[in-house]
């Protein structure tokens, strides 16, 4: 099934049920799955960049994200894109 196969089956019903609910799943994960991405390549540069354990460069982006109020993702986001040092 192509992708566009799937965005009309998305957008359609299916028996009366909004098939919109079995898609969600997998674009949660999907998401998760950037987000766990971006944040290991984050502690990476971190851990290289100051030389420091992955364990303490996460422990230094969770630090962060709480002190600022910012989901981790983005703080790693920041890192990769910005060179932010947290």
């Amino acid at each position: 099934m192509s992708t566009l196969d799937d965005r009309r089956l998305h957008d359609t019903f299916v028996d009366g049920y909004d098939v919109i609910d079995l898609f969600a799943p997998a674009d949660q994960l999907q998401s998760a799955l950037d987000s766990r991405v971006l944040i290991e390549q984050a502690k990476g540069f971190l851990s290289h960049r100051l030389n420091i354990s992955v364990d303490d460069a996460f422990a230094a982006l969770r630090n962060y994200a709480r002190t600022t109020n910012t989901r981790i993702a983005a703080v790693a986001a920041g890192v990769i894109e910005d060179g932010l040092v947290p």
